[in-house]
């Protein structure tokens, strides 16, 4: 009895792992999967009560295509968590996609699993593909400003030729009057109205704060972004 008890809990957790390769692989789509998450308590409880939680957070890293470990002991700090997902994705904003992929690919590299880049789930290879278009001088937090532009592109390129023409609409759209910023820490172009707005000068203040001049062609209203090193 206790072998087939036993048996029957190695088979469950079979099954829950190859779920969760077919969604990070994309033999289920997100939103099958995301169904089925809702549903199963089991594939719930198998992120929750994960004991490899405890030994680290991983961020995926868009050049590599890998996670890599944070120096973090725990996920439950951060925005999106098996703790909170119910309550925190919107299964139709591409980035909560992302997050959902990231955290159920966390248990399966915990578990020697890595999923080749020309594998991954689809959703996954276009959120990469994004933020490969940005220079290292550029970062947006709002995927649908990104996913507009990728829309624009046309239809009839090749991966690499869309790629090229997407980070030179990037560049084009954001501008600067002499110099492109040299940020301190992560970049933080402010976009309004979905209108990136042009960086004008930095300055160092007498507090030893980073101060970045942004300006709204348009409206003449001014930014200032500050940082501390």
């Amino acid at each position: 009895m206790m072998f087939s008890k036993l048996r029957m809990r190695k088979q469950k957790e079979q099954e829950i792992l190859n779920i969760f390769i077919d969604f990070a692989t994309g033999k289920i789509s997100t939103d099958e999967f995301w169904d089925m998450y809702k549903k199963d308590k089991t594939l719930r409880d198998a992120l929750i009560n994960d004991k490899k939680r405890k030994y680290g957070v991983f961020k995926f890293n868009i050049q590599t295509g890998r996670l890599t470990r944070l120096n973090i002991p725990a996920d439950s700090q951060y925005e999106f968590n098996p703790d909170n997902l119910l309550k925190k994705i919107d299964i139709n904003n591409l980035n909560h996609r992302y997050q959902l992929f990231t955290i159920v690919n966390r248990f399966l590299v915990e578990r020697g699993i890595n999923i080749e880049n020309q594998k991954l789930n689809p959703d996954v290879r276009i959120y990469l593909f994004l933020y490969k278009m940005l220079p290292s001088w550029v970062d947006v937090t709002d995927v649908n400003f990104l996913e507009k532009i990728y829309d624009e592109a046309p239809t009839d390129l090749s991966k690499h030729d869309k790629l090229l023409w997407c980070k030179k609409k990037v560049k084009e759209l954001f501008k600067y009057e002499t110099k492109k910023p040299r940020w301190i820490q992560q970049p933080e172009w402010p976009i309004i109205d979905n209108r990136p707005l042009i960086f004008k000068y930095q300055k160092t203040s007498s507090e030893g704060v980073e101060q970045y001049f942004f300006y709204d062609s348009y409206t003449g209203e001014t930014r200032i972004i500050e940082q501390v090193e």
